[in-house]
């Protein structure tokens, strides 16, 4: 066959290593956004399964002879710039939203509607998210691993 498709073996570990990281992160953004919807998970998340997508797309044409027609280098490398935009742009929005979050608290000292790790206090007409230094932790780990998926 004079199309096929030979990739260095390297470049077959580093998708695994991106793919494991992209489903660790979907959990951690879906535990996340389970507590507490903001839109910074959702993006997450969002960009969480774009990346197995794109991951699929780049192994299996290589892998399976009758997917081979459908593999476009360009869309894989056009692929691969959008989704490092997009990487960048949930490790930010995590790290700001983060950020926003002055008070942690641990659930005893705040009225317990079953949320959990999160609540919401009303402060003069506004409301003020706090939340459980675990819960903080996560985040921030978070938007490291996105960095690094990035």
């Amino acid at each position: 066959m004079a199309n096929q498709i030979v990739l260095p073996s390297w470049v077959l570990i580093i998708r695994g290593l991106q793919l494991l990281l992209a489903i660790v992160i979907l959990g951690m953004a879906s535990y996340g956004a389970y507590w507490l919807r903001l839109s910074s998970w959702g993006w997450t998340i969002f960009t969480s399964l774009a990346t197995v997508f794109i991951v699929v797309y780049s192994v299996l044409p290589e892998r399976v002879a009758a997917l081979q027609k459908i593999y476009n280098p360009f869309a894989v490398l056009a692929a691969n710039a959008t989704a490092v935009v997009f990487w960048l742009a949930a490790m930010g929005a995590l790290a700001a939203r983060r950020a926003t979050f002055k008070y942690a608290t641990t659930i005893e000292s705040c009225y317990n509607d079953g949320s959990g790790g999160v609540c919401a206090r009303g402060l003069e007409k506004r409301a003020a998210y706090v939340a459980t230094w675990p819960y903080l932790n996560m985040m921030s780990a978070c938007a490291g691993l996105c960095a690094i998926e990035m």
